[in-house]
């Protein structure tokens, strides 16, 4: 549609506005069924693939478009910036879009700015905001003792949305009646829909806007997992129940570190024994992969040596050496580093060799005038930018080394997690197994949640960004 007739649209084309719309650059004729031939035959829409998008997508399936001589062709988009993108650049038509985004195109947020219409208002969608456990122990609980507490707090808080100019963003305007600046008394972040919750449960947020059926989970998810354990308990003899469990662990834990022989030591110690297994066999491999990496991606030929042998041995399922460890080291600890170690070795391997392919040519080509060394490269050029890379694969080992110990540890016994979930099934000690999972889970959130904080330690938008 064309641009330059916005102010031709009468009252009756612009529907009352809703949360969800079908939005089209500013202009173009509207005509009613019949009266005329439309301008174009076939409309591109955009759309992203949500339940709410469902009025479009079946008004072309079952072709409720041809009463009116026209032809939707339906385009599928990944993100909400791919649609405003297109929107503007006229590969698209018009699009089914959160209604926040159109003011956002028409302002110029986040992108160019073009006029736009708003064509039809289909459905709307339910918003809600969601204030952590935290704040609301704190007495946050509206908008106004919000505004109370952060100014009585003071710390950093952090709010999500899950576009920058959606209808989620509209919550920010809430903030700002209450007299809490959203640009500079809170830290605004974009989060993905399903993440929210789980991310608020961590203490990454404060609160989030955002349409059901999160917020309704934020509130359940604890509640009906522990309701559907009760309730399988009541029809399992052999399964614990919630409260019997809570109450093994108590007592668990209150002396964790107890020993009566090699065979009976409390959680703690082999908790300490599978985290050991995990540092050396992770320490061994950033030994080995992280300067291979780092040859692999400064040098061409090496990486064509080393590439193909990197790309057979990777697939293959760390247990899958497990055998050849035991065959070799003739014992079973060290063949569970050796698992470890085979399975992180990869990552670090391919993830800096990444990072130092993508250090800008620039950097290299004043590297060459200044005539630096190549320890001096690699010190203050390669180092610094491979180096979120490198944090990346850290990352990524980290779960899949925690994963490979408890499985590893199982099959070649001894002390461990793994072989303490295994000996408390060959005693039918069920609430055990329970607690171990939660301690497993636990310890790998910790491991990620650690690797994490580091990483944003080590992580820099490039100037200008």
């Amino acid at each position: 549609m064309s641009t330059d007739r916005t102010t031709k649209l009468s009252r009756r084309t612009l529907l009352k506005a809703g949360a969800v719309s079908l939005t089209g650059l500013a202009g173009g004729g509207v005509f009613a069924a019949g009266s005329d031939k439309p301008e174009k035959e076939e409309i591109k829409v955009g759309f992203i693939p949500l339940s709410d998008c469902a009025s479009v997508v079946m008004a072309s399936v079952l072709g409720f478009d041809k009463k009116y001589g026209i032809k939707i062709i339906l385009s599928k988009e990944s993100s909400w910036a791919s649609v405003r993108d297109k929107l503007v650049n006229g590969e698209l038509d018009a699009a089914h879009v959160l209604y926040g985004l159109l003011y956002g195109v028409q302002m110029g947020v986040g992108g160019a700015k073009k006029d736009m219409a708003v064509l039809m208002n289909l459905n709307h969608k339910g918003q809600a905001i969601t204030l952590s456990k935290k704040v609301a122990d704190k007495g946050g609980v509206d908008g106004a003792s919000l505004a109370k507490l952060m100014q009585a707090d003071k710390r950093e808080y952090a709010f999500a949305q899950t576009f920058p100019t959606g209808t989620h963003a509209m919550w920010l305007y809430w903030l700002a009646t209450y007299g809490i600046n959203p640009l500079k008394d809170a830290k605004v972040v974009t989060v993905p829909q399903p993440q929210m919750v789980g991310n608020m449960r961590l203490g990454n947020m404060d609160g989030f806007c955002v349409g059901e059926p999160w917020n309704h989970r934020a509130i359940v998810d604890l509640g009906l997992l522990v309701l559907l354990w009760q309730i399988l308990s009541l029809n399992n003899s052999s399964f614990p129940s919630p409260a019997v469990t809570l109450a093994e662990a108590l007592r668990m834990f209150a002396d964790p570190f107890y020993r009566n022989g090699p065979n009976d030591q409390g959680i703690g110690w082999n908790i300490l024994a599978s985290l050991k297994r995990v540092a050396l066999g992770f320490g061994l491999a950033a030994a080995v992969g992280i300067p291979l990496g780092f040859l692999t991606g400064r040098f061409g030929f090496l990486a064509g040596m080393f590439n193909p042998i990197i790309s057979l041995l990777k697939p293959v399922s760390p247990l899958a050496w497990l055998p050849i460890g035991l065959l070799v080291f003739k014992s079973a600890d060290p063949a569970a580093i050796w698992s470890i170690f085979i399975c992180s070795i990869w990552p670090m391997i391919v993830n800096t060799a990444s990072g130092v392919r993508r250090v800008p040519q620039d950097y290299m080509n004043v590297a060459r005038v200044l005539q630096l060394s190549e320890w001096k490269i690699f010190t203050k050029i390669l180092l610094p930018s491979a180096l979120p890379h490198m944090l990346t694969g850290v990352r990524l080992v980290t779960g899949t080394a925690w994963l490979v110990i408890v499985a590893a540890e199982m099959l070649t016994g001894g002390v461990g997690i793994g072989f303490w979930v295994w000996d408390e099934w060959n005693k039918l000690n069920v609430p055990h197994i329970i607690i171990a999972i939660v301690v497993i889970g636990v310890g790998g959130l910790v491991l990620e949640l650690a690797l994490v904080t580091l990483a944003k330690a080590f992580t820099y938008d490039e100037a200008g960004t």
